[in-house]
């Protein structure tokens, strides 16, 4: 919606000083001098508003018809107000309804001096600069900081084609372009907040009028951006307006405008920064319309203006940063007000206040209730509430006030410290070095990232900025640690490092080798660790006690084959645990040559619990068999036959009878009657009888010789014998 002004203005002027106090029916003498008036009709209470650019002093007095008419005539008159006035003055008179008449004299000259009268039932009320000397600046900024805010007409939609609960916070200023031809351009700019109340709902509004002329003349063709131009009443606008959006209060933030040349046109920029919307919020400047103004010759140079004088519309200088009706010159009554304001100008490094702050505007044509007061704190910044209104200074040199430009976000995730908001001094941020979250779990602090670059310092101060918006993210940065102990009796190996006990903190994720061997002793001891080598993720705190398990060395040898547990072997050697069975099995080897050998252990489980070194002998035995057709006598024993397995070294005593026969006239004779064998080998003995027939020969012959003897003595005696010779 257009915003509506209002100009009912006799002279040309601007105002200085505070607003005088109103005198009840002062009387006015007569004046011989010329002199100026104006005529002012207000159909309800309202305001009479002088704003003096004059170079002079003068009296001045606001008449009724009836008082105005007798002061005309030569005589003394009661008037509503009576004083003196200069360059610089700004005053509002407070009227009834009624036709008023306003003087100023003396006057000396052919034309008025500038001195602009308005009258007006509602004025806006806030923080409004008539600087006594000019400020120009490329840059102005209003902050705002609202907390309480509700608005009523009841007329609002009826009347003015308005929201009801509608209200508005407006910044308006005066740009001028100097053009290349010599001329100057006025031109008379709006940053707005047209609020709906009742819903919290506003739109970003800006305006541009011609102040060139004491009417706007524009055009689409004179004018570009995102809006467009908008006549009313022969008045015309250029007019922008974003969509919708909510509101939470608190709100806060600025309205600012910026202007330039460039390529021979002028340009305005018209951005607001909004940095707490109930929440507060990092600051985003939105430009959200970038207006350029083509002049009928090219643009040289652009600044705003903010001072006590008059443009060509009539219309003061001043910069006005005020709350008001809605748009379309309409007037609201705010039931909910509290909200601080503050008007700067850039000042080439940094932003100043505005000064000579009065608590009304003029240029506008919405206004509000007077039930507003406006004071001044001692941060420069205008407290606007529901109050008792009157209209004057406020404040002549405000300070600087310290306005949220540096918004800062800091969590520290390890402390669980966070602070999200603006400052206005500076704010050391300490970062502790170690936090303990227990006795094996801790953060060190590595640095912080402010703004994703990175610093290593304990600490970092934040100085706000008075120049521009910054915004400082603080993160910082923690390794997480945990404890890890790994003890040992017997030397291990982290990450290739010797050691016994390590015990350190470790960064979560790192990785420990963690590298250990049998250790072997000459005593045929070996000690066996009780994890291998293994890589260790450290996600958690470790403790690690490594096991050390003795093994001894088990050597068994065998000249013959064995059985060890089951597996036949002439030699087994291996590492055994305490405790562990060793199953013996053995038996006698026969082989075919008489040889048999005998283990010297017989089948027995043996339990390991030293080191242990057993050969297993064998004992040799040799089958020693004697054979005889009769029976003789082995180790003095009477055998027929004797076979036996008999160790090396055993000695053998053997005797063979002879044996007789046929009453004793055969022997029988042994081809070996005695013998002693000492057995070193088999032995295989065969003794054989034979028949002696001897003593049948001998007895044989003695008989044959006995017969024949007897024989030839028997024939002897029959026959006796001759001898022949």
């Amino acid at each position: 919606m257009v915003n509506m002004r209002w100009a009912l203005v006799i002279g040309l002027g601007v105002i200085m000083s505070l607003a005088l106090v109103v005198h009840a029916q002062a009387v006015v003498p007569p004046t011989s001098s010329g002199y100026c008036y104006v005529n002012a009709t207000l159909n309800g209470t309202g305001y009479v508003v002088v704003i003096d650019a004059s170079q002079g002093t003068y009296n001045l007095a606001v008449f009724t018809q009836q008082g105005y008419k007798t002061w005309s005539s030569g005589q003394s008159a009661s008037a509503i107000y009576y004083g003196s006035v200069s360059y610089g003055t700004v005053l509002a008179v407070p009227v009834s309804a009624g036709d008023y008449v306003v003087v100023y004299y003396p006057v000396n000259s052919p034309t008025c001096p500038s001195i602009a009268i308005f009258g007006r039932k509602h004025l806006p009320i806030g923080a409004v600069s008539y600087p006594l000397a000019p400020i120009t600046t490329s840059g102005l900024m209003g902050f705002f900081n609202i907390t309480a805010i509700g608005a009523y007409n009841p007329n609002g939609g009826s009347q003015y084609d308005v929201p009801n609960s509608g209200s508005s916070l407006q910044f308006n200023v005066v740009l001028i372009v100097e053009l290349a031809n010599g001329q100057v351009q006025y031109y008379w700019a709006q940053d707005v907040l047209q609020f709906v109340t009742n819903e919290s709902e506003l739109y970003v509004t800006d305006n541009v009028w011609n102040d060139t002329a004491s009417s706007s003349i524009l055009s689409n063709q004179t004018i570009m951006g995102n809006g467009a131009v908008h006549s009313s009443s022969g008045e015309c606008a250029y007019v922008y307006v974003t969509s919708l959006s909510s509101y939470s209060l608190s709100l806060a933030g600025y309205l600012i405008m910026k202007t330039y040349v460039s390529n021979g046109e002028a340009y305005v920029d018209f951005g607001y920064v909004i940095v707490q919307n109930g929440n507060y919020e990092p600051p985003s400047v939105v430009w959200f319309d970038n207006v350029s103004i083509i002049p009928s010759a090219p643009a040289v140079n652009a600044y705003f203006e903010v001072s006590t004088e008059l443009a060509p519309s009539y219309l003061p200088m001043d910069a006005e940063l005020v709350f008001a009706g809605y748009g379309n010159s309409e007037w609201t009554m705010f039931n909910q007000l509290s909200a601080n304001l503050a008007i700067l100008y850039w000042g080439g490094s940094d932003w100043v206040p505005l000064p000579r702050l009065f608590n009304f505007g003029i240029d506008t044509a919405e206004g509000a209730v007077p039930s507003i007061s406006v004071s001044m704190s001692s941060n420069g910044l205008a407290n606007v509430a529901l109050g008792s209104f009157t209209p004057g200074l406020v404040i002549s040199e405000p300070t600087t006030p310290a306005l949220p430009m540096t918004y800062v976000s800091y969590y520290n995730p390890v402390t669980d410290q966070s602070f999200s908001g603006y400052i206005t001094q500076p704010m050391t941020i300490n970062f502790p070095s170690t936090v303990y979250v227990s006795s094996n779990e801790r953060y060190v602090f590595q640095g912080y990232y402010v703004n994703n670059k990175l610093s290593t310092n304990s600490s970092i101060t934040i100085t706000p900025s008075e120049a521009w918006f910054a915004e400082y993210e603080v993160e910082p940065v923690y390794q997480q640690q945990y404890l890890v102990s790994i003890s040992s009796p017997l030397p291990v190996y982290i990450n290739n490092e010797e050691t016994s006990n390590y015990t350190g903190w470790v960064n979560t994720g790192s990785i420990l080798d963690l590298t250990d061997h049998d250790y072997v002793f000459n005593n045929g001891t070996m000690f066996v660790p009780s994890v291998g080598n293994e890589t260790i993720i450290v996600t958690n705190p470790v403790s690690l006690v490594v096991n050390w398990y003795p093994e001894y060395l088990v050597t068994i040898s065998s000249a013959l084959p064995i059985g060890v547990n089951g597996e036949l072997t002439t030699n087994y050697t291996a590492w055994l645990s305490p405790g562990f069975p060793i199953a013996l099995t053995t038996h006698v080897y026969v082989f075919p040559n008489g040889t048999m050998f005998i283990p010297g252990v017989g089948n027995e489980t043996l339990t390991v619990n030293a080191p242990t070194t057993l050969a297993i002998t064998w004992s040799p035995r040799y089958l020693v068999t004697i054979t005889s057709t009769r029976p003789i006598y082995v180790n003095g024993r009477l055998v027929s036959n004797y076979t036996a397995w008999l160790s090396p070294g055993i000695t053998l005593t053997i005797r063979a009878p002879t044996y007789s026969a046929y009453g004793g006239l055969v022997l029988y004779q042994p081809n070996i009657t005695s013998a002693t064998l000492t057995i070193n080998k088999p032995t295989k003995l065969t003794i054989t009888y034979t028949p002696n027939y001897t003593r049948v020969i001998i007895l044989t012959i003695t008989a044959i010789t006995i017969i024949a003897a007897a024989s030839l003595l028997i024939r002897r005696h029959k026959t006796p014998q001759t001898t022949q010779h």
